[in-house]
C-alpha cells in the first residue's frame, strides 16, 4: 500500500480510464492520482476488477457536492468520504476493508510534501483523511456482522448462548464468547478487537455483553416472525393448529402452528408459544384470537384447524374447534390423521392377548440385557460379528419406536438367542439371572413367537412408513384418505398369505409344531370299579377353544354352549360309525375309530388337498428383510407402487404450480382461490411435535429459568432455520443501529 503522499504525484498520468474532475483551483485530482494505485487495485481481481472502475468511482464521489468551499467557481468539491458507505460500490469497500485498520494510522498527519504542489491544502488533506477514515470505519462496520453471523449459527443449531460468565479467556464464558474466541484464532482483525476491548468491564463499548447477543437474538426472531406473517398474508388463506405440553419447569406452552400456501406449495410454520391461562376450549381459543388480533391476521380467512383427540381440543360442543368454529363457520375441524392412525395401531393390538404378550417380551428382554452391561456385552458382541443393530426399547406414544424394535428383533433372531443361551450357561451369573435369560430364550423357540415377529414386523413397518407420510406437510385431504386406503388394502392382502408367514416363522425359530401340538394329552386313571386297565385318554381341549373363539367372533349367532354340543356330537358320531360298521355287511374296509377326528375341520373344498409352501427363504439376506426384500412378491409390487405414488405431488399441488408457473391467476381465477383453500387445510398436528421436540432441546434442566420472550425467539429461530439462513445481515446490523442510535 503506497503512502499518502504517494498517492498524489506532479507527473500527470496519461491513462485514458482517468478522466479529469475540477477540484478547486482548477487542478484535476484524477489527472493527479498516482496510477501505482490503480495497479495495485488492479491486481487484487476479487475486489476490484478493472482501473476503470476504481477511476469511475472516484468521478462518480467526486462529482457530488457534500461539503463547503472557498472556490465559488467552481461547479463541484470533493465530498466527505466518510459518506462513501452509501456512495461507493462493494469492490471499492472490501478493497479498503482488506487493507485493515493498520492503514488507518497518523489521521491528522501533515502532508506539507503534496500540500506544496497543489492549491486548496486543506481540500487535499480532507481527502486523504477522510478516505483513511472511511476505511477505519469499514473495518469497524465488520464486527457487527461477525456477531450476527456467531449468533446465526448457534440458533440454528439450538445452542445455549451464555454461560457462567463474561470473561473472555474463561472456559465457562458462553458458546457466544467461545465461538469469538475460535474465530480470532484465524481472523486478524477479530484477535485485534477483543485484545483491546475485551474484559474493560462496564461502561466500555465491546460489543461481547450478553446484552447485545439477546438484543441481536430478537431482532433476528422479529424479522423471522415478520417474514411468515407476510407469506400468510400474501397468500391469505391458512390453517391452525395448537397443542399443549409442560415443559421442564412444569409451564404449559401452546404452541401455535399455521399452514398457507408458497408457489412451491404447502409449508406449515412454527410462529409463538401462545399465553395458557387455563385448559378449557374457550380460554385456548381466546389466547389464540387474541394473537391473530395483533398481529392483524383475519380469522374469517381460516378455512381450516385441526388438533388432537383431547376433548378440550376436539370436543363438538365446548371444544377449541367448536368456539373457533362458531367465530368463522369456515374453520372446518379435520382430526388429526396421524394420531388417528396411532390410536388404530393401538387398539388392533390391544385386543389380540398374543401381540400384547408378544410386546410385552420384546420391551422384558430389552429390560433384561440393559439392567447388566455384561448382558448386553454379551449380546451386543453376538449382534455385532454380522454388524446387526441392538435391541431398542418401545414407545408408550409413538408406533415408530415399537416398528424400530421389531425390526431389530427379527434381524437379529438368532444372534439375540444366542447372546441370551451364553448367559444362561454362566456359572457366574446368579441363578435369577440365569432362569429369566433362559426363559427368554425358550420364548424365542416357540414357532408363535416367530410367526408373530413377522406378522408386526411387516405391518409396524408398513404403519410406519404411512405415519411418516400423513405427518410431512406436503400432504392433503385426498392424500391421507389414499393414505388410509392404501394401508387397509395391504393388512387384507396378508391374510391370504398366512401359510408363507407360517413357513418363515419355522424357519426364524426353529421350531416345527405348535406349544398347544407338543402338549401331550392328559390321562385319567381309572376307578377299580371301571372295565379296563388302561388310563383314560382325555379328549383334545382343541376343539373347546376352537369353539369359544368362533363365539367371540359371531357373538349375535352362537352361544357359549356350542363348546359343550362338539363335545356330544363327537361321542355321537363315534357310536354311529361304530354300530354302522358292526350292521354293515360290505366289504369295504371301516375307518379306524381312532383316526377319526374328534371334530369336524370346515373347508370350503374337503376334496381340494391343502397347498404346500412353496416360498421360502433360502439365505440369510431373506431373513435379514431389508428393504429391497419384501416377503411377499404381491406385497412388494403393492409397496412400490403406493410409495411412489405418495413420492410424488398430489395433482392439486401440480394443478396450482401450473396456474402459476403460466401466470393463469387472472384466467382461472376461481380455481386458483380454490386450490388455495384446499391446500391451505392442515391434516394433521405433528409440526406442533415437532417444535415440542425443539422445547425440550433448548429449554432442558440446565436452562430451566430462561424468560418466555427468549424462549419463543430461540425456539422460531430452530424451528424456521430455513428463513433465518436467508436473513440479510447488513439489513439487520442497520436495525440494531437504529435501536442503539
Amino acid at each position: 500500500m503506497p503512502k499518502i503522499s504517494e498517492m498524489f504525484s506532479t507527473k500527470t498520468s496519461n491513462s485514458a480510464v482517468l478522466e479529469t474532475v475540477d477540484i478547486v483551483g482548477g487542478t484535476h485530482l484524477a489527472d493527479n492520482l498516482n496510477p501505482e494505485i490503480f495497479k495495485e487495485l488492479e491486481q487484487n481481481t476479487h475486489y476490484v476488477d478493472t482501473t476503470a472502475e476504481v477511476a469511475a468511482e472516484c468521478k462518480s464521489v467526486c462529482d457530488d457536492d457534500h461539503i463547503g468551499t472557498t472556490n465559488l467557481n467552481s461547479p463541484s468539491y470533493l465530498p466527505d468520504l466518510g459518506l462513501w458507505p452509501t456512495l461507493v460500490s462493494k469492490n471499492m469497500r472490501e478493497y479498503w476493508i482488506a487493507k485493515g485498520s493498520s492503514e488507518c494510522q497518523n489521521l491528522d498527519a501533515d502532508f506539507s510534501a503534496t500540500s506544496t504542489r497543489f492549491e486548496g491544502e486543506k481540500y487535499n488533506r480532507q481527502c486523504q483523511k477522510s478516505l483513511f477514515t472511511f476505511a477505519h470505519l469499514c473495518t469497524k462496520q465488520q464486527y457487527p456482522q461477525r456477531v450476527a453471523e456467531t449468533i446465526r449459527h448457534l440458533a440454528v443449531r439450538g445452542l445455549a448462548f451464555c454461560g457462567t460468565n463474561e470473561i473472555i479467556g474463561s472456559v465457562d464464558n458462553s458458546n457466544f464468547l467461545g465461538t469469538l474466541e475460535l474465530l480470532a484464532k484465524i481472523d486478524p482483525f477479530m484477535a485485534q478487537h477483543i485484545n483491546q476491548k475485551a474484559n474493560k468491564g462496564q461502561g466500555h463499548t465491546s460489543y461481547l455483553s450478553n446484552a447485545v447477543c439477546e438484543e441481536f437474538i430478537h431482532l433476528m426472531a422479529k424479522r423471522v416472525l415478520q417474514n411468515i406473517l407476510d407469506e400468510l398474508k400474501a397468500s391469505k388463506y391458512f390453517s391452525v393448529s395448537v397443542d399443549s405440553t409442560p415443559d421442564i419447569s412444569h409451564v404449559d406452552q401452546l404452541t401455535c402452528i399455521v399452514r398457507y400456501i408458497l408457489p412451491l406449495g404447502p409449508v406449515e410454520r412454527f410462529v409463538a408459544f401462545l399465553d395458557m391461562q387455563g385448559h378449557t376450549g374457550k380460554v385456548l381459543a381466546e389466547s389464540l384470537l387474541g394473537f391473530l388480533t395483533r398481529h392483524e391476521v383475519n380469522i374469517s380467512d381460516c378455512p381450516g384447524q385441526s388438533y388432537d383427540n383431547a376433548s378440550n381440543m376436539s370436543g363438538k360442543y365446548n371444544g377449541m374447534q367448536a368456539v373457533i368454529h362458531r367465530k368463522c363457520p369456515l374453520a372446518e375441524y379435520v382430526p388429526c390423521a396421524a394420531h388417528y392412525l396411532n390410536l388404530v395401531c393401538q387398539s388392533a393390538v390391544s385386543c389380540c392377548l398374543e401381540s400384547v404378550g408378544f410386546f410385552g417380551f420384546v420391551q422384558g428382554l430389552c429390560s433384561f440385557l440393559v439392567a447388566s452391561t455384561h448382558r448386553w456385552k454379551v449380546v451386543h458382541n453376538q449382534l455385532k460379528k454380522k454388524g446387526l443393530p441392538t435391541v431398542k426399547r418401545l414407545s408408550d406414544t409413538r408406533w415408530s419406536a415399537h416398528a424400530a424394535a421389531v425390526k431389530d428383533v427379527v434381524k437379529g433372531y438368532e444372534e439375540i438367542k444366542a447372546g441370551l443361551k451364553e448367559i444362561a450357561a454362566d456359572a457366574e451369573q446368579k441363578g435369577d439371572t440365569r432362569k429369566e435369560a433362559l426363559n427368554h430364550a425358550s420364548n424365542m423357540d416357540h414357532l408363535e413367537t416367530g410367526i408373530l415377529t413377522l406378522v408386526c414386523h411387516h405391518v409396524l413397518k408398513r404403519f410406519n412408513s404411512n405415519s411418516q407420510l400423513l405427518q410431512s406437510a406436503d400432504q392433503d385431504i385426498n392424500s391421507a384418505a389414499a393414505i388410509y386406503e392404501s394401508l387397509e388394502e395391504y393388512v387384507k392382502n396378508m391374510r391370504p398369505k398366512f401359510e408363507q408367514l407360517e413357513a418363515e416363522g419355522k424357519l426364524l425359530s426353529g421350531c416345527e409344531h405348535y406349544e398347544d401340538e407338543m402338549k401331550r394329552n392328559r390321562q385319567r386313571n381309572r376307578s377299580y370299579d371301571e372295565p379296563g386297565s388302561a388310563p383314560e385318554e382325555l379328549p383334545d381341549n382343541k376343539p373347546t377353544r376352537s369353539a369359544n373363539q368362533l363365539c367371540k367372533i359371531y357373538p349375535g349367532d352362537l352361544e357359549p354352549s356350542l363348546s359343550d354340543e362338539l363335545l356330544q356330537f363327537s361321542a355321537f358320531l363315534k357310536t354311529e360309525l361304530a354300530e354302522r360298521y358292526l350292521d354293515s355287511s360290505s366289504s369295504v374296509e371301516a375307518p379306524v375309530l381312532s383316526e377319526i377326528p374328534s371334530s369336524p375341520a370346515p373347508s370350503e373344498d374337503s376334496s381340494a388337498p391343502p397347498s404346500p409352501v412353496t416360498t421360502t427363504p433360502s439365505d440369510d439376506e431373506d431373513m435379514s428383510f431389508n428393504d429391497d426384500n419384501e416377503l411377499h412378491e404381491h406385497d412388494q409390487t403393492m409397496e412400490f407402487e403406493n410409495n411412489d405414488a405418495m413420492k410424488l405431488e398430489s395433482p392439486e399441488v401440480r394443478m396450482y404450480k401450473l396456474i402459476l408457473e403460466n401466470k393463469l391467476e387472472t384466467v382461472f381465477s376461481n380455481i386458483e382461490v380454490a386450490l388455495r383453500i384446499y391446500l391451505s387445510l392442515m391434516i394433521s398436528n405433528c409440526s406442533g411435535e415437532t417444535s415440542f421436540s425443539i422445547l425440550r432441546y433448548i429449554k432442558n434442566s440446565y436452562r430451566s429459568t430462561m424468560g418466555q420472550r427468549r424462549l419463543n425467539d430461540l425456539i422460531l429461530l430452530s424451528a424456521e432455520q430455513d428463513i433465518l439462513r436467508e436473513l440479510d445481515i447488513n439489513s439487520l446490523i442497520n436495525d440494531f443501529a437504529l435501536m442503539k442510535s
